[in-house]
């Protein structure tokens, strides 16, 4: 897969992420308007392109997960799979491609306490 970047402001990064993020491929394929890196200038991106960042991101993330729970973390300590939370963790298809890649059960962290608090901040 060729090197995919955007040229834009963090701000808008997040935003596009937390707007349109996903980590599978989806049946959706359109183009996104974002800023670019001067703030003014409006760019034209596909969520095809942000979803193979993403992807290749998550898998990054995924392998050093593995290869921290296979060196660091014995077996019988982690029969029952892996909560994942925080921000990152809402991102579309997460936590299948989770299984995948690490091998055991995975699941969205959602907080127990209060009706109010919003799961973003799990």
């Amino acid at each position: 897969m060729p090197y995919l970047r955007f040229t834009i402001q963090t701000k808008e990064a997040e935003r596009l992420k937390c707007t349109y993020g996903a980590v599978l491929a989806n049946a959706s394929h359109a183009d996104l308007v974002v800023r670019g890196i001067d703030g003014q200038t409006m760019n034209t991106v596909s969520s095809q392109a942000l979803q193979e960042i993403l992807h290749a991101r998550a898998c990054e993330l995924l392998y050093m997960v593995h290869e921290e729970l296979t060196y660091n973390v014995p077996y019988d300590l982690r029969p029952a799979g892996l909560v994942l939370t925080g921000g990152g963790s809402l991102l579309g298809g997460l936590d299948l491609l989770s299984n995948a890649k690490i091998g055991i059960p995975c699941r969205l962290g959602v907080p127990q306490l209060h009706e109010q608090i919003d799961s973003t901040f799990a």
